[in-house]
């Protein structure tokens, strides 16, 4: 079965995903560069503060890791809802078909 989007917009996608494990964050990402290939990638790797003492001094840092982890989310729900709203295009070539 051929879905009838614009394929270019639809590489653009990155689904993310957000594992905790042992006091760190682990962001990963999922996409299909290409028909049928999908890349599975783990973004970024941080850990949030433990230690009291310490809390002042890596707070920062962590809120940076979770502004970043907010920008990426946001750049992946304006791609998604770009491709939902755009014109679907004519099957040209396999490069333009995915496979559902």
């Amino acid at each position: 079965t051929n879905y009838q989007g614009d394929f270019e917009k639809f590489r653009r996608i990155k689904v993310f995903g957000v594992q905790i494990y042992y006091h760190n964050f682990y962001v990963y990402s999922m996409c299909m560069p290409f028909s049928s290939v999908y890349y599975f990638k783990q973004e970024n790797k941080f850990s949030y503060p433990t230690i009291m003492f310490l809390v002042f001094k890596d707070l920062p840092i962590f809120a940076s890791n979770l502004w970043i982890m907010r920008n990426i989310i946001i750049s992946s729900t304006e791609n998604i809802l770009a491709y939902v709203t755009s014109v679907p295009t004519e099957f040209g070539n396999d490069d333009t078909v995915i496979d559902k």
